[in-house]
């Protein structure tokens, strides 16, 4: 018998359903960029209200989601080029690998 733990089991749908939908969104964003550089985007969004407003979130949503990454890595520099100003000393008495 195959023992495992089953209680993971509903997790284990939803990680599966949000990778698809995660797939089905780049797909429709990549086709929705490619029409919107052809300025052929109206042939959607003019008559398809769930397009439009789709297209209206997603495109907010990625915009926060590229701000808050170029803010970690200006942090992440931030803190790399402040830790490597420590010597060996400094870094055990703080307490820093």
């Amino acid at each position: 018998m195959p023992c495992r733990s089953y209680e993971d089991e509903d997790n284990y749908e939803v990680e599966r359903l949000r990778k698809q939908v995660d797939r089905l969104a780049r797909i429709a964003c990549k086709a929705m960029d490619a029409l919107e550089k052809e300025g052929k985007e109206d042939f959607l969004l003019i008559r398809d209200d769930e397009v439009r407003e789709w297209w209206k979130a997603h495109k907010i949503a990625d915009a926060k989601a590229a701000a808050e990454k170029a803010e970690r890595a200006r942090k992440a520099k931030i803190k790399r080029e402040a830790l490597s100003k420590l010597n060996d000393e400094e870094r055990k008495v703080l307490g820093i690998k």
